[in-house]
C-alpha cells in the first residue's frame, strides 16, 4: 500500500492489506483471490472513516472503485 503522501493528492488508495489508511472500526482482514481484503459486518457496525481535512478532497467529484464479494450465510433448520 502506498502512503497517501507518495501518490497524487487527488487520489486516496486503500488496498486493505491487513490495514487501512483510514480509521477502522469492526474490520477484519482475510485472504482473497486477489491478495488480502477487508471484511465488513453489520453486527459489528464495521466502517472506515477517512479524514475530510487530510484525506478527502474538499472540492470536486468523489468517485469510489470497489471490488466487492458478498457472502450471505443462511442458517439451515435441522
Amino acid at each position: 500500500m502506498l502512503p497517501i503522501s507518495a501518490i497524487s493528492g487527488e487520489i486516496l488508495l486503500d488496498e486493505f492489506n491487513d490495514s487501512s489508511v483510514g480509521n477502522t472500526n469492526g474490520i477484519s482482514y482475510v485472504d482473497t483471490p486477489n491478495g488480502r481484503g477487508a471484511v465488513f459486518q453489520c453486527a459489528k457496525e464495521s466502517r472506515i472513516q477517512y479524514g475530510f481535512n487530510t484525506q478527502i478532497p474538499k472540492q470536486g467529484t468523489l468517485e469510489f472503485l470497489l471490488k466487492l464479494i458478498v457472502v450471505i450465510i443462511i442458517p439451515t433448520i435441522p
